[in-house]
């Protein structure tokens, strides 16, 4: 495929599938088909015209500083579909998103994990030294029946100790909230495995806990728990383990 006429100088993906007027499938190059597969392309079809420009568009932006993000026109910014990108323009313009934006970067949080760099663990796991108490929403069932203060199980207490003990070798990985309050917070998973000793006065052996932690909401006194309960899966990758 040779292309000779371009728009100026950059070079298009729409471009460059107009070109191509063939298909060759071979296992083997030294056995092409006789027949190539025909190739049909509609450059005026206004849907595949509009799938080209939102993929383009997503690409280009999402490597954009925010300061790009920020020129942005609103239809500009509602024909925007990539999930990254709608995170980061949330950030910039939470009412500004269409409820059909909002429901994408919504699927777009359930199903994203991202491991951050070392340093900001490191970081994090300073502050979470620091904290003196700890705060946790007694609505999340699992937790507020594992943190009980009746002196039966692990009590709120015991939480903020186990918490302060966190290590780098416990960090899992990082998530989005999708609770309405706390929506697009950054959110720190660990899971620690070891044996508790002294909680409560008791010493509890092959405990796995998954503790779930909101980085926006932590302050240098305070940690804020979004998850805190027996972990019901076993994770196996630690990225910085030690």
């Amino acid at each position: 495929m040779k292309i000779t006429k371009l728009k100026k100088n950059t070079l298009h993906l729409a471009e460059v599938l107009g070109e191509i007027t063939e298909i060759i499938f071979c296992e083997d190059v030294t056995h092409f088909p006789r027949e190539p597969f025909d190739v049909r392309y509609e450059p005026e079809d206004p849907e595949y015209t509009e799938e080209i420009s939102a993929a383009y568009l997503a690409k280009t932006l999402v490597t954009c500083g925010d300061d790009q993000l920020k020129t942005m026109d609103d239809d500009e910014i509602h024909n925007v579909k990539d999930g990254e990108l709608l995170h980061r323009l949330y950030n910039l313009y939470p009412n500004k998103l269409t409820p059909e934006q909002i429901t994408l970067l919504r699927q777009f949080y359930e199903d994203f994990r991202f491991v951050v760099d070392k340093s900001d663990v490191e970081v994090f796991l300073v502050k979470l030294k620091k904290c003196k108490d700890v705060r946790y929403d007694k609505k999340h069932e699992k937790t507020n029946n594992f943190i009980l203060d009746n002196g039966k199980q692990i009590r709120k207490s015991d939480c903020l100790k186990i918490i302060n003990s966190l290590t780098i070798s416990d960090y899992t990985y990082d998530m989005y909230s999708v609770h309405p309050k706390r929506f697009g917070d950054d959110l720190m998973v660990f899971q620690p495995h070891t044996v508790w000793k002294d909680i409560n006065g008791q010493v509890f052996e092959n405990l796995c806990v998954y503790i779930k932690l909101d980085i926006d909401r932590t302050s240098n006194t305070t940690c804020a728990i979004i998850s805190f309960h027996k972990a019901e899966h076993m994770n196996q990758t630690y990225p910085y383990k030690e």
